[in-house]
């Protein structure tokens, strides 16, 4: 293995922005090198890119403080091929003004699903090593994956799926150097106008509906909520288990169409609590995942952001017999309603499929295990009648 020299020791990925005429097909594509700027030698001098090319259509992110940064071709990356004078470097031995590190994984997140990219890729320090490249759509899954074994001399790998929103490009070498150049995907086209077909609206009524799925068996349906001091430790959890017959397909189709909503009464009656669980989605920004997730007998909500409502997971199983089926609710946060404690009870928790407008409900009447006044130490706990 070479021995790196030079005050940064990398090697390097460039991009020039201008427009030009893609050989094979005749489109019109983006083309970029960053060669717009005067750049720092060093990574010293200088932090990750981000959001600078983010007007032509693409923008980069990294864990943390870390990923590629524009760097002048004056420094030492022993490679050949790439275009002058700057270029995005990587080097997982150095480190940034900003305490960040130049290395991969190197998220590329463009404004409008891409159909194919391509980019020249070398490393001059780590030969002989592989990059990878993962095209994901705009709900986060997978299209596919494209390796190449790079050297000093650039080559250019081409990712050819279509409808890709983000590019995680890695390269597993010991010393973490790499140089791209070149980056070339379409040029985003206008988008159309279209008008969606209306889908109900998630909310909850000023008073509870009758007609809800009850629990099959008694005293199994537990509710808990907590009132903390400061409101991100609040939290609501529900659990319906034990429930009444029903299907997968009633659960509708929340991977793409299905919205849920949570409401909660308290004997008044008024609504006390409610919360939006939205169909579709990507959550997770950190790592970007579809929110729902297809089960065999129904269907899982996973958002460590919380958004929009508070909810972190809901999860919908099915129960072809009396007693099977299950539905379980974990909320938290700062972006929960806040009721005030102690509850007038029989307090009413109901789920509605915002598509079809079935629900399921558990009911809790007098006396509650725990029914305090908060916060900072408020909480409500029952099992449904």
């Amino acid at each position: 293995m070479a021995t790196k020299t030079g005050p940064f020791g990398t090697a390097l990925l460039l991009f020039l922005v201008r427009a030009l005429t893609t050989p094979s097909s005749g489109a019109q594509a983006t083309l970029i090198n960053f060669d717009d700027v005067a750049a720092p030698w060093g990574f010293s001098d200088t932090q990750a890119l981000r959001n600078e090319y983010v007007g032509l259509g693409v923008s980069f992110s990294a864990p943390g403080n870390d990923g590629g940064a524009r760097l002048d071709w004056h420094g030492v990356f022993a490679v050949n091929g790439y275009s002058s004078p700057n270029f995005l470097a990587f080097n997982a031995e150095a480190f940034y003004l900003n305490g960040g590190t130049p290395r991969t994984p190197e998220t590329l997140t463009f404004t409008v699903p891409t159909e194919g990219v391509r980019f020249k890729v070398g490393s001059g320090f780590d030969p002989d090593f592989t990059v990878t490249a993962r095209a994901f759509d705009a709900a986060a899954m997978l299209l596919g994956t494209v390796s190449l074994v790079v050297g000093p001399t650039l080559a250019t790998l081409t990712v050819p799926f279509l409808g890709i929103k983000t590019l995680v490009i890695d390269f597993d070498a010991p010393q973490g150097s790499l140089v791209i150049d070149d980056l070339e995907f379409p040029a985003p086209m206008a988008t159309p106008t279209v008008t969606p077909t209306a889908m109900p609206t998630p909310t909850c009524g000023a008073l509870p509906v009758s007609g809800c799925r009850t629990p099959a068996v008694s005293g199994r349906a537990l509710l808990r909520y907590k009132d903390r001091a400061p409101d991100t430790k609040d939290w609501l959890q529900w659990k319906w288990s034990k429930g009444s017959v029903t299907s997968k397909e009633e659960f509708g189709t929340p991977l793409t169409t299905t919205s849920y909503q949570v409401c909660v009464y308290d004997g008044t009656p008024k609504l006390i609590f409610d919360a939006t669980i939205p169909a579709g989605g990507t959550c997770n920004v950190s790592n970007p995942k579809p929110c729902w997730k297809d089960t065999t007998r129904g269907f899982d909500y996973n958002d460590k952001d919380l958004t929009p409502d508070g909810v972190a997971r809901l999860n919908l199983r099915q129960g072809l017999v009396a007693g099977q089926a299950q539905i379980k609710l974990r909320t938290k946060g700062t972006s929960l309603d806040d009721p005030a404690l102690p509850f007038t009870q029989p307090v009413i928790v109901q789920l509605h499929n915002a598509e079809s407008g079935l629900c399921w409900e558990a009911v809790y009447s007098t006396p509650a295990a725990k029914n305090v006044s908060g916060p900072p130490l408020g909480q409500f706990k029952d099992k449904a009648d």
